[in-house]
């Protein structure tokens, strides 16, 4: 297999197949982490049509990190509906490619994707993105509220490194940011 290493994930379905009209033969798109070995890791969307798979659209890059040597493996897709957006999210382990992320050996990457359009390109660009210590662990939602206050609906997760927590200290630390703009 070469230098570095490989990693296999699973990929997410967006909500336009969960909800297809027939359950026989849905239609919709599954999201996917690829080039997670010597190559920069991009988001992929693969179409279904009548419960037949597509050729895959290439998306964004998540990280740059075969341009600096390193196999810095996109990690696992969650997916989740508002009721009014549809947002796929994600992290890097390091070499995050948005801009709001440090790029760096040991700074990985949250970020979200707005998917509600059906459609991905190279150019799409995240809602948002947070440098972690190498990553996320899985990301858990924890509810949908469309007319909530500030803060209501969110996604969780702890950092693969140890990096300063808001509390104080240093460690795995529990990380709560919004759905909207991670």
């Amino acid at each position: 297999m070469g230098a570095g290493f490989e990693l296999l994930l699973s990929g997410t379905f967006d909500n336009a197949y969960f909800n297809s009209a027939n359950g026989s033969s849905p239609s919709g798109n599954l999201y996917v982490v690829g080039n997670t070995g010597a190559a920069n890791s991009t988001l992929y969307q693969i179409p279904i049509s009548a419960n037949v798979m597509g050729a895959p659209n290439t998306g964004p890059a998540l990280s740059t990190n075969y341009s600096n040597g390193f196999f810095a493996a996109g990690l696992q897709l969650t997916e989740v509906f508002t009721g009014s957006k549809d947002y796929i999210f994600t992290s890097v382990v390091s070499f995050g490619a948005p801009a709001s992320c440090t790029s760096g050996s040991t700074e990985g990457c949250v970020m979200g994707f707005d998917v509600t359009s059906g459609s991905i390109s190279g150019s799409t660009t995240p809602t948002g993105a947070t440098t972690e210590a190498q990553g996320t662990s899985g990301i858990t939602i924890d509810n949908i509220v469309t007319t909530a206050p500030t803060g209501a609906s969110n996604i969780y997760y702890t950092p693969l490194g140890n990096q300063l927590c808001g509390a104080g200290g240093t460690g795995g630390c529990a990380i709560q940011i919004s759905q909207a703009t991670p």
